[in-house]
């Protein structure tokens, strides 16, 4: 298991600890193990863990969610790849419209900063569906106070690179980010791998005030 954040504005010192809590109405139990243990300073930028999903349970990449609302398999592929010796494979069917099979991972994020996604996705077969990678900001009440998408529409002859660039919203204490795929019709399907995917602050985007174009 790891965890990546950047430490809050006027930290002085740290609290680190391993919880077995209970998450049920009653008097919940277990037993829970802990061993090496670490807490270090990186320079890499990337706040997703296992962003290249080199490191895996079985068929799941660790520090990743993958749930599907269709039928077909979420799991961990040694190719096709864009990097490393893994990525991702989301395989839906029969997925109802607008619902996905979809991986994610929650960030601990600071509003105000700006941000770009970005990643490897490969779409090998779209049926009625599209790709999608995209980071949705929540608030402490788990409100969602903002969300964006880079899409991809049609099918890919190998990885292709998407990005997306803004500025985390005001309130926002959390990014949930994910790799999406994503019916458009009932019965929708399709097959999409993801890899080295990125989340990273960024420079504040200085816009040239007479091209209206994004990125011109």
């Amino acid at each position: 298991m790891e965890k990546r954040s950047v430490a809050p504005e006027g930290t002085v010192r740290a609290q680190v600890s391993v919880r077995l809590s209970a998450n049920g109405t009653g008097n919940g139990s277990g037993l829970l193990y802990a061993d090496n243990i670490d807490l270090r300073e990186t320079t890499d930028p990337n706040l997703l863990v296992n962003a290249d999903f080199e490191h895996t349970l079985d068929a799941s990449a660790t520090g990743w969610q993958s749930f599907n609302t269709g039928t077909g398999t979420i799991e961990s592929v040694s190719a096709p790849v864009a990097s490393g010796s893994k990525a991702m494979k989301i395989e839906a069917a029969n997925l109802p419209i607008w619902k996905s099979g979809y991986i994610r991972q929650r960030i601990n994020v600071e509003a105000g900063q700006t941000f770009k996604l970005s990643g490897q996705l490969h779409a090998e077969e779209l049926n009625n569906s599209s790709g999608q990678l995209l980071v949705w900001f929540y608030d402490e009440d788990w409100t969602n106070v903002g969300s964006f998408t880079a899409e991809l529409n049609q099918e890919t002859n190998g990885y292709v690179y998407l990005e997306k660039q803004g500025v985390i919203p005001e309130g926002t204490v959390l990014a949930e980010v994910g790799v999406h795929l994503t019916a458009n019709q009932s019965g929708g399907s399709g097959t999409l791998y993801a890899d080295a995917l990125k989340f990273e602050y960024e420079e504040p985007l200085i816009e040239d005030e007479g091209n209206l174009l994004g990125n011109g």
